[in-house]
This record gives structure tokens, sequence and C-alpha cells, in this order.
């Protein structure tokens, strides 16, 4: 399949834009993260002017910004750090807003197939220069950043390419995805991220089916799918086993054996416990945006658990609003945004702020008008599925 730069530049940006979350220089991380935030307007600008955009794109996008700003806007006025929460939301907002761009008109211009491939290539890429990076910094250094990002955010990428490599495979057949999806989990398990291997186990039997369901499900394929589900739900099963003797560490008091032990299962359901009673005592309307650190006393900005922060810090008639809009999105978007967006879901019970709730609603929104535009121009379902 031969490339040019309509295919190979937006999936670059699609790629730096999903992790940078926004274009604004506002992010905590600093001037280079800043810098990058930069190169994600241009590489939109010139991404959008390559592949064009659709009115109902437009109109998706608009709508998305102008509902969440509202809806979220009671929330922003009652942060003791409005700093922080703008930059929350406009991570979660904007970031969305420009991934969802560029991703739905590429695949308009190209096909998903084949800007699902272009990501593959780039997701390689990108493992390479981070291998060669962290050569020169730490390689087995957690604390050392895995190049454009940390760890997490690392291995939530490389389980995402495991899946579209795997996807590849099973519609192409060609060895080489094979090749692939085995080198982005042992990116997965490098970054010694226990998240993105629970969800891939969770999610990937639902992939499966789908491709079984629909003829693609030959021998090699059910090999390939055995070794990467029984490899995920090993190595994870180890992670959490090892977690569990760290069960106490957070009711210790140690703050900074707390701190080095964040990971652990313990530390999760102490904040989930602790969430859900802040919720009931601030039932309606929240706490506030990036408030959970200064309500509960924790080390922890946030509660790592995406969809409990929503519920605490915004309250439960957006956290309804919320769970209804995505159950939505997940009924009418197309097969395989569907599936990549509940394998960020689940990922982002484990990780992650509000503002990493981009990854899951930029494939929901691009699956809802991708399949809406499939329908209504009759165009074949493999072109945007």
């Amino acid at each position: 399949m031969r490339y040019s730069a309509t295919i190979i530049f937006p999936a670059g940006v699609f790629y730096i834009a999903l992790v940078a979350g926004g274009v604004l220089p506002i992010a905590e991380d600093g001037f280079v993260h800043n810098l990058v935030r930069a190169f994600v307007l241009f590489g939109v600008i010139a991404s959008v002017y390559m592949v064009g955009i659709s009115a109902r794109a437009i109109n998706f996008i608009v709508s998305f910004v102008l509902a969440l700003s509202l809806l979220t806007l009671p929330s922003l006025v009652r942060s003791q750090d409005p700093s922080y929460a703008i930059a929350k939301l406009e991570s979660l907002i904007l970031g969305t807003a420009i991934a969802v761009l560029v991703c739905v008109g590429t695949i308009k211009k190209v096909g998903w197939p084949r800007f699902r491939e272009a990501l593959v290539y780039f997701g390689l890429l990108i493992l390479i220069l981070t291998v060669f990076y962290k050569f020169l910094f730490g390689f087995f250094d957690r604390s050392v950043r895995f190049f454009l990002n940390g760890p997490i955010v690392f291995g939530w990428m490389m389980g995402l390419m495991v899946i579209l490599s795997s996807d590849s495979f099973f519609e192409d057949k060609k060895k080489r995805y094979v090749i692939f999806s085995a080198l982005f989990m042992g990116g997965m398990i490098w970054s010694q991220s226990k998240g993105p291997l629970l969800s891939l186990v969770c999610v990937y039997p639902f992939i499966m089916h789908r491709h079984y369901a629909e003829g693609r499900f030959g021998k090699k394929a059910a090999v390939l799918s055995l070794v990467l589900v029984v490899a995920a739900a090993a190595i994870a099963y180890d992670a959490l086993r090892d977690s569990s003797s760290r069960l106490g560490v957070f009711s210790s008091g140690n703050a900074l054996e707390a701190e080095e032990n964040y990971g652990s299962l313990g530390v999760r359901f102490e904040m989930l416990r602790d969430g859900l009673a802040l919720a009931q005592d601030n039932f309606l309307w929240g706490i506030g945006v990036g408030n959970w650190q200064s309500e509960t006393g924790y080390i922890f900005k946030y509660p790592h658990n995406q969809h409990l922060e929503v519920l605490v810090e915004f309250g439960s008639i957006n956290f309804l609003i919320y769970v209804v809009s995505v159950g939505l999105m997940m009924a009418l978007s197309a097969k395989n945004y569907r599936y990549v967006a509940l394998y960020f879901m689940v990922a982002g019970s484990f990780s992650g702020d509000v503002s990493y709730l981009r990854y899951m609603m930029t494939f929901l929104l691009a699956g809802v008008i991708v399949r809406g535009s499939e329908i209504e121009t009759g165009i074949r379902a493999r072109h945007y599925s």
C-alpha cells in the first residue's frame, strides 16, 4: 500500500494531538509540552487543509464543545485552583475536538483501513524513538519519560496499537501485523502499567467475536488472539498479585511510601471508597473541578479513576448525563471505533484524570460521525467501519 503526505502527516498529527491534549499553551508540564502543543495547532490546521472536513463533522464538534463547556462551567467556577481546572477542561474539550477533526477528515479522504495502517506505522516509529530515548536516559527507569509521555499514556497507546495491528491482520492476513502486535505488546509490558493490560484482556474477546461473526477468524487469527490474551492476562495477574501484598500502604499514613507505590490496587480501592463517600456528601453538583486533593487530603491531585472523578467533581446530575451520553454514542458508533473507545473506558478506570477522557471521547465521536456519513451516503462499510 503506497502512502502519501495526505495519509502519513495527518495520522502523525492525530497521534500527537491525542497524547498532547489540547492546543493552548497552558500545560502544567512546562515549555516542552507547550512546544508540542504549538506543533499540534500547526499540524491540525495543515491537516484540515490537506484532507478537508465535512459540515456534519463541524456541527458535531461544535455541539460537543458548547455542550461540554456549559455543563462543566458550574464546577469550574467553584474550583479552588482555576488554572489547573482550566487546563484539565481545555485538554478534555479542545483536545477531543481537534483529534476528532483530524481523524474524521482523514478517514473520509482515504478510508479507515489506510488511516489505521498509517497509525500503526506511526506508532511503530514512536516505539523505536522511545527505545533510543530510554537507552540514553534510563531504559528500565520508569521515572524517565517514555519519549513523548509518561509510562501510563505510553502503555495506553501501545495497547491501542495492538488492537489496530491485530485488526489489520484479521482483515488483510499480512504476517507483518503479527510482528507489529508482538512489538507493541512488548511496549505495553515495558511500561509496567497494569491498566492497559487489564483493558486489553477485557476488550479483546469482543474484538475476537466481531471478526469471528464477520467470517475473518481463521486459525492464524485464533492463535494470535490466544497468545495476546493469555500473555496480557498472565502479566496482569502477576502484577495484581504483587499489588495485593501492598494493600495496606495507603492506610499506613506514610505519604512517601504511598507515592512510591501509587500504582497498587490498594491505593485505588482506598480512593474509590473515599470518593464515593465524598460524592454522597456533595450529591447534586460535586466538589468542583480540580478540588479532589484539597477535599480529601490525599497526596494525589485526582483519584486515578476518570469516571469516579466525573461523579465526585461534577456531581450526580452531570454524571448521569455522562453515562447516558456515552451509552448512546457506544450504541450509535461504528464497531471499530466502539471497541477502541471501550478499551480506553476500561483503562480510564485505573489511571488518568478527567482530561484523559479525550481518548475515549475521540473514538466515540469519530465513530458516530463516520457511521452517520456511511448511512447517509451509502458508502461501503469497509471504507469506514
